[in-house]
């Protein structure tokens, strides 16, 4: 059982994931794919420790993703719409707290796997409250938004998050399989994702200058 503190962090944890995979639902295949890839990396995890069971769900998810992805890819002809991303928000959050709750899996190994989503959202809302926006107001200012603003399709956006994510995987599988020195892993990939940011800032910047 969870100690009573850790209730309202795990109440918080779910509300974001389940809210993050809504607002990162703006483009064609971008939360599909992140969802597979996800979901393979997840049931890989499971298997090291041993929890046949929730790595076939696993496989599963990932397997009704690739039948889904083949219409939601750019140009889509289906969408998630929010009954849809915001269950695979509460799925991929309720995999971790299991993940981490029996198995002590490190908290950082799936930071790092959600990453994309993470820090995309996390700092988007961020900074829309630091700027006084109206942060619960519908906007197009994510960094993916801002990428296909900038000229990049929905496909490559979503096949360059999948890159930026399966870096992440592999530090978060370091994480897993506790590679030394583990203190390194989460940093890294922290400063993979503010240079991913950086990039799109930058496109974003060549865009408005042309």
């Amino acid at each position: 059982p969870l100690p009573i503190l850790m209730v309202p962090i795990v109440l918080l944890w779910i509300i974001w994931m389940t809210n993050l995979y809504n607002f990162m639902d703006g483009i064609d295949g971008l939360v599909a794919s992140q969802a597979i890839f996800s979901s393979i990396v997840i049931a890989g995890w499971f298997l090291f420790y041993g929890d046949i069971g929730i790595a076939l769900f696993c496989l599963s998810l990932a397997g009704a993703g690739i039948g889904f992805l083949v219409l939601n890819w750019s140009p889509a002809r289906v969408f998630l719409g929010d009954v849809g991303s915001l269950t695979l928000g509460v799925v991929f959050a309720l995999l971790a707290l299991h993940g981490v709750v029996k198995y002590q899996m490190p908290v950082s190994a799936f930071l790092l796997l959600y990453g994309v989503f993470l820090f995309d959202a996390t700092v988007t809302l961020g900074r829309r409250c630091l700027t006084g926006e109206r942060w619960w107001e519908a906007h197009a200012t994510h960094f993916y938004q801002r990428a296909v603003r900038a000229g990049i399709g929905h496909a490559q956006v979503s096949m360059l998050a999948l890159l930026g994510s399966g870096c992440l995987a592999v530090l978060g599988t370091l994480e897993i399989l506790e590679v030394k020195p583990g203190i390194l892993w989460f940093p890294l990939g922290l400063a993979l994702v503010i240079l991913m940011m950086i990039g799109v800032r930058k496109r974003e910047q060549r865009a408005i200058s042309q």
